[in-house]
């Protein structure tokens, strides 16, 4: 008799990729826009995003107190930086 669960053993992978929402010719790409807790740098990308990440390092856990850390990167083109305190340095 097994003690693991059934659901436990579920890969949480994706095996195929999200269906497509719409074709390029009918919709205009994504714009997602983000600051800091302040307000003062805030920023726009346009389009899709690539290359994501989870890390749950110790070193990423650490930092941001949480079990892991989610990013994704977007094409430095699509980047615009909104806020008052323009681009970081």
């Amino acid at each position: 008799m097994s003690t693991t669960s059934p659901a436990l053993s579920t890969s949480l992978v994706a095996t195929q990729p999200l269906p497509a929402t719409g074709t390029a010719s009918d919709a205009s790409p994504p714009v997602r826009t983000g600051h800091c807790q302040c307000g003062r740098t805030s920023y726009q990308v346009t389009g899709a995003p690539d290359d994501p990440h989870l890390c749950s390092c110790v070193h990423e856990t650490r930092i941001s107190g949480g079990p892991a850390v989610l990013w994704v990167g977007f094409p430095v083109d699509s980047l615009i930086w909104t806020g008052p305190g323009g681009e970081p340095k």
